[in-house]
């Protein structure tokens, strides 16, 4: 065995990626995580032979807790997710994760992704981490090394753990949610399907779904799921027209946009939204007769949506009918650390869109 070539631990340490790696600060989502950085050295018996594998030395390494020197009560670890930014309360910009300044200076380093959530934190409690490793060393002895409060290498990181951050429209206690028109006279252009007759387009509104704050921004989200499709929601007849053989409606159209890139900087391209016809026999969503190929600009933190109002007329010895819903957007958005916001757009028949709620 590999562990009979080591007299001892040299030296270990655990480390985090906040700008002061001795602390890191925690919503307790679920979703949200921190890094914690493992390294440990041994001093080997014979230098020319091989110490314990990777494997070996991370099966070895326990997180505890740093005042009991026990398994972590209120933080548990897991693989990397999709929010790990590094939080830092009261900061008016985002912070930027150390890079790792420890590096060489180990034999072995290991990350280790740490979360809390309700179900095993109710209190919103803190913890401070330390290490613990374990292994039996050549005389056939356990040997356990800490760098836990009282042992003769001390090395902890705090872990303040926030409850989940909360969103709404008009609380002053929550962070408010807003829904604001970017583009009222967007650029785009038009294409139609050989029996439209009539296609005016009388208004195209783009809107940007954004959290009124200066440092958290939302950088995901989980889309509606409609009859129509992920994107659109919505298709309200506001007016029928109809004669004769010419079938002719005024809608009003709501799309959340599929081509979103919410992390986004800044970003140009163009949306296609449209008309859509229904199944002769099933009334499901077919196609589209009509469509408006529209010129977006986003930038990071927004989500996108746009809304239009047309006129449009087919003659219907092709058959088609016109596909109707009146649903809304009822979507979960993330900020960077993993706290939701449950909102609804477009609730009703308004012929433009608004904010229905956040919560």
């Amino acid at each position: 065995m590999s562990w009979d070539n080591v007299k001892g631990v040299s030296s270990a340490q655990i480390w985090t990626d906040n700008p002061d790696m001795t602390k890191a600060y925690l919503f307790a989502n679920g979703n949200h995580q921190v890094k914690l950085t493992v390294g440990v050295s041994f001093v080997l018996s014979n230098t020319a032979e091989a110490g314990p594998t990777e494997d070996e030395v991370k099966a070895a390494i326990t997180l505890i807790d740093y005042q009991t020197a026990t398994g972590l009560s209120h933080l548990k670890t897991g693989d990397k997710g999709t929010y790990a930014a590094v939080y830092q309360p009261n900061s008016p910009v985002a912070i930027k994760a150390v890079e790792d300044s420890n590096t060489g200076a180990y034999q072995y380093e290991f990350d280790y992704y740490i979360s809390s959530d309700s179900t095993i934190n109710a209190s919103y409690m803190s913890e401070e981490v330390a290490l613990l490793i374990s292994y039996t060393g050549s005389d056939g002895k356990p040997v356990n090394y800490s760098t836990a409060s009282g042992s003769k290498s001390q090395s902890s990181v705090v872990v303040t753990v926030e409850p989940p951050k909360k969103y709404g429209m008009s609380d002053p206690n929550l962070t408010p949610v807003i829904f604001n028109t970017l583009e009222d006279k967007p650029s785009y252009t038009t294409d139609t399907s050989s029996f439209v007759d009539t296609f005016i387009v009388h208004s195209v509104e783009i809107y940007g779904l954004s959290i009124d704050d200066s440092y958290f921004r939302f950088i995901s989200y989980q889309a509606p799921d409609t009859r129509l499709s992920p994107t659109q929601f919505r298709q309200i007849i506001e007016s029928n027209y109809s004669a004769g053989d010419t079938p002719g409606y005024k809608l009003s159209q709501g799309f959340l946009l599929k081509d979103n890139d919410v992390k986004s900087m800044c970003k140009s391209y163009s949306a296609l939204v449209g008309v859509m016809d229904a199944d002769t026999d099933t009334g499901e969503p077919n196609g589209a007769i009509a469509e408006l190929d529209v010129d977006v600009y986003q930038r990071s933190g927004q989500i996108i949506f746009i809304n239009f109002d047309v006129d449009v007329s087919w003659y219907n010895n092709y058959g088609d009918t016109l596909f109707k819903e009146s649903a809304s957007a009822k979507l979960t958005a993330f900020d960077q650390f993993g706290n939701p916001a449950y909102i609804e757009v477009g609730a009703g028949n308004s012929s433009t869109l608004t904010l229905s709620s956040v919560s």
